[in-house]
C-alpha cells in the first residue's frame, strides 16, 4: 500500500467511506475526510477516532476496503 493509494480514496468525489487494515489485524473506518490525514513526505498517516488519534507508518497498511455510506435518517 502506498500514500498515493490513501490519496486516491482520500479525494475520491462524492467521497466513500473505507477500511484502513493494518498488518496487524487492526481495522479503522473512515466515515468521513477529516478522519485521516497523510503526513507531507507520505510516510505516515493519521486517523481520528473518538478523543483520539493513531500516527501509523503507511509500511503497515495492507488494505483499504470501501464501505457503504450509512443511510441518512429522514425525520419523521
Amino acid at each position: 500500500m502506498t500514500a498515493e493509494d490513501i490519496r486516491v480514496a482520500y479525494y475520491t468525489k462524492p467521497f466513500q467511506p473505507f477500511v484502513v487494515r493494518l498488518n496487524d489485524g487492526r481495522k479503522f473506518r473512515i466515515p468521513k475526510r477529516n478522519y485521516i490525514g497523510i503526513s507531507p513526505i507520505g510516510d505516515e498517516i493519521v486517523i481520528a477516532h473518538k478523543d483520539s488519534f493513531e500516527l501509523i507508518q503507511i509500511d503497515n497498511v495492507v488494505a483499504l476496503e470501501l464501505t457503504k455510506k450509512k443511510k441518512q435518517r429522514h425525520p419523521a
